[in-house]
């Protein structure tokens, strides 16, 4: 349960900071209205389940990640992009304290908070930056004569995360000197899918948006977002 509210709040953070990072005047306001509800759901996904396992400031955290997604959907429908985005930011926030909360640090050593917020928040922008790229991809079903820019924007910015992401992972893995353990197969998915995989898939992408086929690059974004999903769930797991 603890791991469930853990991945919810990392996932909320990383959508929450994806959709700051397209600019307004490139998506139509609806798009962040719409998917400022997913970041509601895992909002108040958190805080349903913070209770279940008694821990400390996950139902605040969880219900103001809910609660400022929900006004901010409200702003992008009035047409105050600058107000929503303001809430998501907030959103993000609360999301990653959220995660942080989820750790039960020992408030002594400083080491391991450090270690405990790069890999809260490269955990969720990883799958988060797939997932709105994804969903962006689908905008131009709706929206056919949107330009390319955005969707480039956030394959890039993909790319960007999952590189500080392998460059994290690696430190630590080098800093503790650990090889194998006894979750092997979760060890190997978790670089596989996680770490490797989406590479070449984001470069195929990224090509495909020269042609250009929104709908291709779409469907390739899917496989992006299912691999690091599965990749953060192992690294969840085993903790790296």
């Amino acid at each position: 349960m603890l791991l469930l509210i853990k991945f919810a709040a990392q996932l909320a953070w990383g959508l929450a900071c994806s959709l700051l990072s397209v600019p307004v005047s490139w998506v139509q306001l609806e798009f962040f209205r719409v998917h400022s509800y997913v970041v509601l759901g895992l909002g108040a996904l958190v805080a349903g389940l913070a209770p279940l396992v008694s821990l400390s400031w996950g139902l605040t955290l969880g219900a103001l990640v809910a609660g400022a997604s929900y006004v901010a959907s409200l702003m992008f429908a009035f047409g105050l992009a600058r107000t929503g985005k303001t809430l998501l930011a907030i959103c993000a926030l609360a999301a990653l304290a959220a995660a942080m909360n989820s750790w039960n640090l020992p408030t002594e050593e400083n080491l391991v908070w450090v270690q405990a917020l790069g890999e809260s928040a490269l955990a969720g922008l990883v799958p988060g930056a797939a997932l709105v790229a994804m969903l962006l991809g689908h905008w131009y079903l709706n929206w056919p004569g949107m330009k390319l820019q955005p969707l480039k924007l956030l394959i890039g910015w993909c790319a960007g995360v999952l590189g500080l992401r392998v460059m994290w992972t690696l430190g630590w893995w080098l800093a503790a000197g650990e090889g194998f353990n006894a979750w092997d197969i979760f060890w190997l998915l978790r670089v596989a899918a996680g770490l490797i995989a989406p590479w070449p898939l984001l470069w195929m992408s990224w090509q495909t948006l020269k042609i250009p086929n929104t709908q291709s690059a779409t469907g390739i974004l899917y496989v992006v977002v299912i691999l690091t999903l599965l990749g953060e769930l192992c690294a969840t797991l085993i903790g790296v």
